[in-house]
């Protein structure tokens, strides 16, 4: 479980545990990257995570497992954007931003631009409580509390948390720890606004002669460019290279 650049990627089928010696590859993975966040943060338990994904193969069964865990640890506050994806951008604006800055990190379920499905790759980042991926030494105690990990904690026997219910609805897990649907797009619109002349930028965008060509590469950009480059500054949707 020797994590990469921010997390951990591997073939889905080892995520899937589809071989007896990976039984609870996810809990397991999830339960040290709990640990060692509670560790970052003095010793005191965490209250609000995000989990979203780029909604590739095994995205919406792992957010469910994930759920449990964190629940099992007593986490208070879980939000999973609509349909359970968010580009890893817009989940850092949401760390950063929403309701304050009030979580304390991001479980982003990617494995970049890799090709996902079945013999393909999956994985499981984290971001910091500022939206920044997690540094090497995050990684580094991750693994070596994987190392020394005996039992992870999670819920048994809950309902499955419907991902395309609307934003602002709630699940309770336990009762102590609840989700939340949020909308993926909202932080991230206003994190933009603050950077950018929207305005202005919808000017030019409609000036003859100009024009866009947008590939997501695997990720979970196309609805955030589709949401940000057509609906917002008027580009066609055309320019949205959706079936590459």
């Amino acid at each position: 479980m020797r994590p990469g650049t921010s997390g951990l990627r591997k073939k889905v089928e080892v995520w899937q545990a589809v071989d007896e010696s990976n039984k609870n590859y996810v809990e397991n993975f999830i339960q040290s990257l709990v640990d060692t966040a509670v560790e970052g943060n003095d010793g005191k338990p965490l209250d609000t995570l995000i989990v979203a994904g780029d909604g590739r193969y095994f995205n919406a069964e792992a957010i469910q497992i994930i759920c449990r865990v964190l629940a099992g640890n007593g986490i208070a506050n879980i939000w999973i954007p609509q349909g359970g994806i968010m580009s890893t951008p817009a989940v850092s604006a949401a760390i950063r931003t929403r309701e304050g800055g009030k979580a304390q990190g991001g479980i982003v379920l990617t494995a970049s631009h890799n090709p996902g499905g079945p013999g393909e790759d999956f994985g499981i980042k984290y971001n910091e409580g500022y939206g920044q991926p997690a540094g090497e030494e995050f990684t580094e105690d991750l693994y070596k509390r994987s190392l020394e990990l005996t039992k992870f904690k999670t819920v048994e026997g809950s309902a499955d948390v419907d991902l395309n219910a609307d934003a602002g609805t709630t699940f309770s897990i336990t009762d102590e720890s609840t989700v939340t649907i949020i909308d993926p797009f909202d932080s991230y619109l206003t994190s933009l606004r603050s950077c950018f002349d929207f305005e202005g930028l919808k000017k030019f965008c409609q000036r003859d002669g100009v024009s866009i060509l947008y590939d997501g590469m695997h990720g979970a950009g196309g609805p955030f460019a589709k949401r940000v480059l057509v609906e917002e500054l008027g580009l066609p949707e055309v320019s949205l290279l959706l079936n590459p």
